[in-house]
């Protein structure tokens, strides 16, 4: 429910990858790997908007509408003004992603035919981990929905905490509509099209403040929108304690910037899709 919530929530549900023409432009940043502690072989650039490949499981509650959700976003291509931005090493010699957990609740069972539900996301929160060792591969199982145990990531020894955020603001929600297409099997044969948005707060992690060059991490957040959901990238099953299980693997999502107003500078420390990721650590956190 999460990527329905948000990825963008809850930053991944089933979304559907985007293509030049639909990236959005929001506020530019500039981030540079290299200054990175670690440093990270790449160099600066600058960009207004993430293409993000999502892999998550979520556990929704057939009646009440209740989910969880878990998952890795990873950072495929940047775009600035609507051109595409390849930053030397991306997905090469280094990696971007985020794991993050969202809860909420879609705003009831799954939708008949031809229905939407919609409801908010609730909780999300978020870590940017840097990879100093290339692309990262992402696995799902259908065990542990909902929770860390649900994926895995292999490629990433040595990553490390860049930052973290949570979930800001009021305008975060999910929505599941029922496109039809259902078969013998009951509902989970259905075509289900998850969409979701929310906003989260960035906040550096601590010695990490040289990867953002402009804006600092505290001056800005993250409007995870766009995404959506389609039967090619989303899979529904029953789960044993009668909960409905749904997986996301590699569908595509929307993360553009907005600077957040002076009012709400304070509120970035506290949290994304809650997310006080971060904390001090006598050794660095690996992913």
């Amino acid at each position: 429910m999460v990527r329905k919530l948000a990825l963008a929530a809850t930053l991944g549900w089933g979304l559907v990858g985007l293509t030049p023409g639909t990236a959005l432009a929001g506020v530019s940043w500039t981030w540079n790997p290299a200054g990175a502690s670690p440093s990270l072989n790449g160099t600066s650039f600058t960009a207004d908007n993430i293409i993000i490949s999502d892999h998550a499981t979520a556990d929704i509650n057939a009646t009440t509408g209740n989910f969880t959700e878990a998952g890795v976003l990873v950072a495929e291509t940047f775009y600035l003004g609507g051109n595409a931005v390849t930053p030397q090493g991306l997905n090469s010699t280094y990696s971007l992603y985020a794991t993050f957990t969202a809860s909420g609740n879609q705003g009831g069972g799954l939708p008949a035919s031809g229905s939407s539900v919609t409801g908010p996301i609730t909780s999300l929160t978020y870590q940017l981990w840097g990879n100093p060792n290339g692309a990262i591969s992402v696995g799902l199982t259908k065990s542990g929905y909902g929770t860390a145990a649900g994926y895995s990531i292999t490629g990433n020894g040595g990553a490390f905490l860049l930052g973290s955020g949570s979930l800001y603001g009021s305008s975060n929600y999910v929505t599941v509509t029922n496109l039809g297409g259902c078969g013998v099997g009951g509902p989970l044969t259905c075509t289900y099209s998850p969409t979701a948005n929310a906003t989260t707060s960035l906040a550096a992690a601590i010695g990490e403040s040289r990867f953002y060059v402009a804006p600092t991490a505290g001056n800005l957040n993250f409007l995870l929108d766009n995404f959506s959901g389609n039967s090619g990238v989303t899979s529904f099953s029953l789960l044993g304690n009668g909960d409905i299980g749904m997986a996301i693997n590699g569908g595509g999502g929307n993360i553009t910037s907005v600077v957040p107003e002076p009012s709400s500078v304070a509120a970035f420390a506290a949290g994304l899709l809650g997310l006080g990721w971060f904390g001090y650590r006598p050794r660095r956190r690996r992913g």
